[in-house]
């Protein structure tokens, strides 16, 4: 399984993302909202862990932008 982690504190990024690896997610890490929209032009995920607190774009700019490019990807 594929996922796609928006978290713009570095830390908690490589915690979170550290975690997921162990159980054997393939996790890719965005640290802003315009980043994690590209990530998920260029990429299939299955799942998007979004931090509602993005600098950049806020959370709910990115979940109407995301929307908009007809993905199946719940986040």
């Amino acid at each position: 399984m594929r996922l796609l982690l928006v978290e713009d504190d570095a830390r908690i990024a490589r915690f979170v993302a550290k975690g997921l690896r162990e159980q054997a997610y393939a996790v890719d890490v965005s640290s802003n909202g315009d980043e994690a929209l590209y990530q998920s032009e260029i990429n299939t995920y299955d799942l998007v862990i979004l931090d509602v607190m993005i600098p950049a774009a806020t959370a709910s700019k990115f979940a109407v932008r995301f929307e908009n490019q007809a993905s199946a990807c719940p986040f």
